[in-house]
């Protein structure tokens, strides 16, 4: 029995060593040394949205900390957020004119792209991090060997956001309108844009 005891011990030895081996894997020239597989939101965020809310995903670069990596992430994520509202509010905001019948340079006078920068602070974006993915990297660089860790992290956003964005943008062309017909169209458009429907093929798609 007690012959039995050593070799019992390196059996287990050998075995968390194996399991601890597969955790590391070969991807390019590059060893992921985490253990956990890549969540499938990471190549497809659609499927973590929904009618509420839009999903996007950040990668970071290579960092030596995790927290710069995450940081790194999070803003990735937020740029193709911003991006996007950029994006489906211009639309929106065209879509209300026209139906509204107004005819305006709102868009051609830049006041959308420069209103885009500013709506993280106003509060219009509100991504939340839903989850996180990291990863511990090893690579051969000049012949040493460097220990990075990269992150993915996938934000969500209200779909309520594009209308939020036309709202404020309207607004800001109704109090710089000096004439009162000029007023009164864009306080039409304005009340078109909140009677619109969010979940609108134009908002289904943001």
């Amino acid at each position: 029995m007690k012959k039995l005891i050593p070799v019992v011990v390196m059996l287990s030895v050998l075995l968390t060593l194996l399991g601890c081996g597969a955790k590391q894997r070969m991807v390019g020239d590059e060893t992921i040394l985490s253990g956990q597989e890549m969540p499938k939101w990471v190549g497809d965020p659609n499927r973590e949205s929904d009618k509420e809310f839009k999903a996007y995903v950040g990668t970071s670069r290579n960092f030596t900390t995790m927290q710069e990596a995450r940081n790194d992430a999070r803003m990735a994520a937020y740029e193709q957020a911003l991006e996007a509202l950029g994006t489906y509010g211009k639309r929106r905001v065209t879509r209300v004119l026209a139906a509204a019948g107004v005819v305006d340079d709102i868009i051609n006078s830049g006041m959308a792209d420069e209103a885009v920068g500013s709506f993280e602070s106003m509060g219009i974006l509100r991504p939340d991090v839903a989850e996180w993915h990291d990863q511990q990297v090893q690579r051969q660089e000049q012949g040493r060997v460097r220990n990075y860790f990269r992150s993915f992290c996938l934000v969500r956003v209200s779909r309520s956001a594009p209308q939020e964005f036309a709202e404020q943008l309207l607004e800001e062309r109704w109090q710089q309108a000096k004439e009162e017909t000029d007023r009164r169209n864009m306080e039409r458009a304005i009340e078109l844009n909140r009677q619109m429907n969010n979940d609108s093929e134009l908002e289904s798609n943001y």
